[in-house]
């Protein structure tokens, strides 16, 4: 898949699904987020839609394999790589509640470390964003 993504990409992505093997979710993972939930940029830029199927079709077929990743994401010390995390768990919050409070632990872990996120980021940042929903469809699921 190309950075950035693209429909026809998500499309493909879907298609070929059936031979993702759970350990090649780490693979594919990061593109499919990107698709899902891309990168706010502070630039303009062409946008794109949010293509989140692709990646809710590998959760619902590998979904340990899928918030293993994710919750490894999220507790990276790299900002980088925990940005693609909570933008990941957004996505399957929004689309499973129960697995939202799987990964609850995690983007809690990533908010109470989240200096670091604010500087890279900004306080209202979309990492910043997508954790404190990933949190709130949690709650809203199991208060």
């Amino acid at each position: 898949l190309a950075k950035g993504g693209s429909a026809a990409a998500a499309r493909a992505a879907t298609a070929t699904l059936d031979h993702i093997a759970p350990d090649a979710v780490e693979a594919v993972l990061p593109e499919l987020i990107e698709l899902a939930e891309p990168l706010d940029l502070p630039f303009p830029v062409a946008s794109e839609k949010y293509q989140p199927d692709a990646l809710r079709a590998l959760h619902a077929k590998h979904p340990a394999a899928v918030e293993g990743r994710l919750a490894t994401l999220l507790v990276q010390p790299d900002i980088d790589s925990l940005n693609l995390g909570a933008r990941g768990a957004k996505v399957i919050a929004d689309h499973d509640p129960v697995a939202a409070g799987r990964l609850a632990r995690g983007a809690i872990s990533a908010m109470v470390r989240g200096k670091a996120l604010e500087e890279a980021y900004g306080a209202s940042g979309q990492a910043t964003h997508a954790l404190r929903e990933t949190i709130a469809r949690a709650y809203e699921a199991d208060p």
